[in-house]
């Protein structure tokens, strides 16, 4: 068992929406703490189609994200706390202010954009 597959054991989410996503990629970056989920992907120049980055968040709220600095488009995908898909975006362009699940979610998934 990989350290994904133990994360989601924890989580019992393994017949969820965010397992199947989860399950398309060779690499899985999670974020947990505070300043990594508020850096995010910022920090990167580019990312490989493979990885999939997923912000888990303390607790399920409305969450906002932007893509304000960043270098590449992405996909976001926002979960509930049971791991159901509850809204996404694809394609978003770097610069967006405002992208927001719109419902309470707990994890976020981005992905680089197929564009």
């Amino acid at each position: 068992m990989n350290i994904l597959e133990s994360y989601l054991d924890n989580l019992s989410l393994e017949d969820s929406d965010l397992f199947g996503l989860l399950s398309k990629f060779e690499k899985i970056v999670i974020f947990k703490k505070a300043e990594d989920i508020t850096t995010g992907l910022l920090k990167y120049k580019t990312i490989s189609p493979d990885t999939a980055f997923l912000f888990k968040m303390p607790g399920e709220e409305i969450l906002t994200f932007h893509t304000v600095g960043m270098k590449f488009n992405i996909n976001i995908y926002f979960f509930n706390k049971s791991g159901k898909l509850v809204n996404w975006f694809d394609n978003v362009k770097p610069g967006a202010k405002k992208i927001s699940s719109n419902v309470p979610a707990m994890y976020v998934v981005e992905i680089l954009s197929g564009e």
